[in-house]
């Protein structure tokens, strides 16, 4: 005895609508196509190959630096970010020596020197590289630590 599935009593909140089909013809090709077989895989490989303009739309890879970047890596927001701070970190690499040779008393007065180049009207930015220069240093003599570029 085979099992009966129970009617719907409701209707369905969506109309499912069968493709127009001829009872000759199949649903995604075009009778224009039934009657001149030759033209159908024309039709497929002039559609499945580049244009020449297409072609040259296509995201081309770009050799910088001897790593392959494509266009999409520089338009993206997060390229232009890590390239600042790479930047930044390469800026306060560079300030490193000279930070060393200072003494204890001179690396506190860094801090006053800040203040006063903020108020005469110099930007965080301006002084961002040096600032974090004189707080690797401070914390290498104080804690024994230095702290990694990704810390900077």
């Amino acid at each position: 005895m085979a099992a009966t599935v129970p009617a719907l009593t409701y209707a369905p909140s969506f109309a499912v609508k069968p493709p127009h089909t001829n009872a000759n013809a199949s649903s995604f090709i075009p009778p224009s196509f039934l009657s001149h077989p030759s033209s159908f895989p024309r039709l497929l490989r002039r559609r499945f190959t580049r244009s020449p303009v297409v072609a040259a739309l296509a995201p081309s890879k770009v050799t910088l630096g001897g790593i392959r970047k494509s266009l999409n890596d520089f338009m993206s927001l997060n390229y232009w970010v890590v390239r600042d701070y790479h930047r930044l970190v390469s800026s306060v690499n560079s300030f490193e020596p000279h930070i060393q040779k200072l003494s204890d008393e001179h690396l506190t007065a860094k801090t006053e020197e800040f203040r006063r180049r903020l108020g005469r009207g110099e930007t965080l930015s301006d002084i961002q590289a040096e600032a974090f220069a004189v707080v690797r240093e401070a914390a290498r003599r104080k804690l024994g630590m230095r702290h990694f570029d990704v810390q900077a």
